[in-house]
């Protein structure tokens, strides 16, 4: 597994590909390389394939929101999210809130360390 701080290659149809195997729907490829330009992407690729992603909105210094966690469904259970979320505290350096928790999001900080990385809203 190959993790990339703050990765500026991603591509906006891989990741359309991705989301949509989490988050099916219709999207914009145009909206979708904006929408990437303006975040912070922490990726996992399993060679070539983006298999999780956290993105992050923040000022560099005192803000920090997640927006997403996802991670392909056939990767969940292996620590990829947590490894995301552990990157995410590391390139905020400061609190951080989750502005979209996931119906998940409960279970996840309860086998996680999420709970203790970043404070909920």
């Amino acid at each position: 597994m190959e993790y990339r701080a703050d990765d500026r290659s991603v591509d906006a149809e891989q990741f359309i590909e991705f989301v949509n195997q989490i988050w099916p729907g219709n999207y914009e490829l145009e909206e979708t390389r904006e929408a990437l330009a303006k975040t912070v992407n922490i990726t996992a690729y399993d060679g070539e394939t983006l298999v999780g992603c956290i993105r992050l909105l923040t000022d560099g210094y005192f803000f920090g929101t997640i927006t997403e966690l996802l991670v392909l469904p056939e990767y969940q259970g292996r620590g990829v999210g947590s490894r995301l979320l552990k990157l995410a505290k590391e390139h905020i350096r400061r609190p951080c809130c989750i502005s979209a928790p996931s119906r998940d999001w409960r279970a996840f900080t309860r086998r996680t360390d999420a709970k203790g990385a970043c404070s909920p809203l």
